[in-house]
């Protein structure tokens, strides 16, 4: 599973973005390859999404979990800067 394009930039003050970013899913496994959903992706917005590390108060890098319907785990880094 891999996510593409997630919003990775915020400004204080900003909501998280739940509209951006996709979750891809293909692999091997036993040698044989399965592709569950790489052609059509889900949305962050379809997943669980655990923004509680999330602090758009505040400049400082964050923690975003992702758990798909299937039970996998992904994890990224946002960063909210000042806003300018």
């Amino acid at each position: 599973y891999w996510l593409e394009q997630p919003k990775k930039i915020y400004y204080v003050g900003e909501e998280f973005d739940y509209e951006t970013g996709s979750v891809y899913g293909s692999g091997y496994e036993n040698g044989i390859h399965w592709d569950i959903f790489s052609f059509a992706p889900l949305k962050l917005s379809d997943m669980n999404v655990d923004i509680s590390d999330f602090d758009n108060t505040r400049p400082g890098t964050y923690a975003i979990r992702v758990t798909t319907h299937g039970g996998y785990d992904l994890s990224y880094m946002v960063y909210v800067r000042e806003a300018e």
